[in-house]
């Protein structure tokens, strides 16, 4: 991807190539899992959103930045990609699974883990918050983001 990274986000502390990757990684998955080949020109788009999205969010919470954090990111891009793909629900809600799916596989990575159940009603949830659902009592980006990064926070314990 060539995409030139937002101006607004030099100052802040994170790898580029990091969050390309991340991308990448999600692109993998719905290749294999679904069959989809992200389109270039989304992917970068949603970098673009996303990383100038992550910006607002450091400008409006003050919270230091020492790295991508791939909650964050994987979260807010399901949302993006879902926003952009929208019209195609079949493929929207495929990548919105691809970007869950790779949240997934980064708790499984730091020996977490989030029964499957809820991952399904987190799917679910994001799917009636932005979907048609003119309530919107489902769970939004920042909101998809905070249930796996605490996941990713508290010990594992057997059930």
């Amino acid at each position: 991807m060539s995409t030139s990274l937002p101006n607004k986000i030099s100052g802040l502390n994170f790898d580029s190539e990091e969050i390309k990757g991340m991308i990448e990684f999600v692109s993998d998955i719905a290749k294999e899992n679904f069959n989809i080949e992200i389109p270039t020109q989304l992917k970068e788009d949603t970098l673009y959103n996303v990383v100038s999205q992550y910006y607002d969010h450091v400008e409006a919470y003050g919270v230091p930045v020492k790295g991508a954090d791939c909650y964050k990111f994987l979260a807010w891009m399901s949302i993006e990609f879902y926003t952009a793909t929208s019209a195609n629900s079949t493929m929207a809600r495929d990548l919105v699974i691809s970007c869950i799916t790779a949240m997934v596989t980064a708790l499984q990575l730091e020996q977490r883990t989030i029964p499957e159940s809820f991952v399904g009603k987190m799917i679910k949830m994001v799917f009636n918050e932005y979907g048609n659902n003119k309530q919107h009592i489902g769970l939004g980006k920042n909101g998809l983001y905070i249930s796996f990064r605490c996941a990713s926070l508290v010990a594992t314990t057997d059930t």
